[in-house]
């Protein structure tokens, strides 16, 4: 059996290994119980809301994240949520230690603070990797309202299911929308929310018949 974080996996797998098409595959992508969390959020201080969640690996894309928030710091407002936050802090300006929040939160308190975020940075470059890839911090994105910025689209099978995005591009030229069209972004990201969340379904109950037949 073959587990498979999203379509765009299963055709690489079946390019790269003659045995995979063989095989018995399930889909199975990493979709948290959270959402459609639809509340309005306010612009903070006439300011909307730009957050990081997750860790600080090399493909996270750290400095190209941090030179964005110094680059936008004066119309966003930032979040970074990390393991390691003096990571971050030691790279940002003396100038930004007021403005940018950089702390670590349990996943509880992440989803509340979630509710106040406009949009959120998902910085993957283009690789097989991040094309295969199903990122939980991304989904959790989807279903809490909050826009991805990216700095590429291809990953795993959000963009073919409908993703709406802001290239990290547009958002340093400040090309945000407004909330009613940010707002219709949201609502298509509910679709591929939902229909991932279907797909995980399928697996699952896919994944308990293969290991419990006749069940």
């Amino acid at each position: 059996l073959l587990v498979m974080m999203s379509d765009s996996m299963r055709e690489y797998f079946e390019s790269k290994f003659p045995f995979a098409a063989r095989s018995k595959m399930v889909m199975f992508p990493m979709v948290p119980d959270l959402g459609p969390y639809r509340a309005p959020r306010p612009l903070l201080q006439g300011k909307p809301v730009v957050v990081y969640a997750g860790g600080l690996q090399k493909w996270q894309q750290t400095s190209k994240m941090v030179d964005a928030i110094i680059r936008t710091a004066a119309v966003c407002r930032h979040r970074v949520y990390c393991p390691e936050p003096r990571r971050i802090r030691v790279l940002l300006p003396a100038a930004l230690s007021g403005t940018v929040t950089v702390e670590t939160l349990g996943h509880a308190e992440l989803v509340k603070a979630y509710r106040d975020c406009h949009y959120g940075f998902v910085l993957r470059e283009e690789s097989i990797i991040n094309r295969v890839a199903c990122p939980a911090k991304l989904v959790e994105y989807l279903a809490m309202g909050i826009v991805p910025i990216v700095d590429s689209d291809e990953i795993g099978d959000f963009k073919s299911l409908g993703m709406a995005s802001i290239s990290l591009e547009a958002f340093l030229l400040g090309r945000l929308p407004e909330e009613d069209e940010r707002m219709a972004m949201v609502e298509r990201n509910f679709v591929v929310h939902e229909r991932l969340k279907e797909v995980w379904a399928s697996g699952a109950t896919r994944i308990r018949a293969f290991f419990h037949p006749g069940r």
